[in-house]
């Protein structure tokens, strides 16, 4: 994502420790989909990156994905 978006985002190792596949590969390739995503639409981008990292749906590990948005306090985006 792009800085001025100000997302935050926790990944879990679940997401990017997968068997048979390289962990710092697999970390690079989801930061390359972060940087790419639209940041308007968090739900999606998380959808997306699960999706990306485990197609088939099957899941070895436990997978979590935070992703937070920074507002002023007059409501608008920081």
């Amino acid at each position: 994502m792009r800085p001025a978006d100000r997302v935050q985002r926790s990944l879990a190792d679940g997401l990017v420790e997968l068997p048979g596949t390289d962990a710092t590969r697999t970390t690079s390739d989801l930061a390359g989909q972060l940087d790419a995503a639209d940041s308007h639409d968090l739900e999606r981008i998380i959808d997306r990156l699960v999706h990306h990292t485990t197609p088939t749906g099957q899941h070895t590990d436990d997978i979590a994905v935070l992703l937070l948005r920074a507002y002023r306090p007059d409501g608008h985006r920081a």
